[in-house]
């Protein structure tokens, strides 16, 4: 009785893709704290931008990722889990692949998935006070300014650490390499 497998062929796009999609997303998810919210923050400061304005902007840029980055983590993680079948014991890639690279591949993916659990856990407490200040309409205080502030450079960190979820996805899907 013969088994499905993938050919190598599809087997290296599929590891170009795991590796490449979790690399992609974790830079996608810190350039935000890189590159998106302290700038955001600067022209607040230098500008004279209100931090009302600000914390909408961040809500538009949250929206975005959080419709987004989800999706791309579970594709890439399926990208992994269909590495970790085609080297499952008893096929043939198996006979060519380091002796636990499937248990590898699957760890690569839920590190990839990772992001959502930090996000549930760390983030939306942070994430729904900022939401909660990006609908607020009346006239804004000092202390305001302080609490917007606080919570969006607490969000950049937080973000920051997220990101490496991804990226230690795609480092320990290198490891069946070595």
């Amino acid at each position: 009785m013969s088994t499905i497998t993938p050919s190598t062929s599809s087997f290296a796009i599929a590891q170009a893709v795991g590796l490449t999609g979790a690399a992609w997303l974790s830079g996608n998810i810190f350039s935000l704290s890189l590159m998106g919210i302290p700038p955001l923050i600067e022209a607040h400061h230098r500008e004279k931008i209100p931090l009302s304005t600000t914390v909408k902007q961040w809500r538009t840029i949250y929206t975005y990722g959080a419709q987004r980055a989800p999706l791309i983590a579970l594709s890439t993680a399926s990208t992994f889990l269909y590495l970790a079948w085609g080297v499952r014991e008893s096929t043939p890639l198996s006979l060519i692949t380091a002796r636990h690279s499937s248990k590898v591949y699957c760890a690569a993916a839920a590190l990839v998935l990772g992001i959502v659990p930090f996000t549930l856990t760390f983030m939306k407490k942070t994430n729904d006070r900022l939401t909660q200040w990006a609908r607020h309409e009346s006239e804004w205080t000092a202390d305001a300014d302080a609490e917007v502030e606080g919570l969006l450079w607490k969000w950049t960190w937080l973000n920051a650490a997220r990101s490496l979820f991804p990226l230690l996805g795609g480092l320990v899907g290198l490891g069946v390499f070595a």
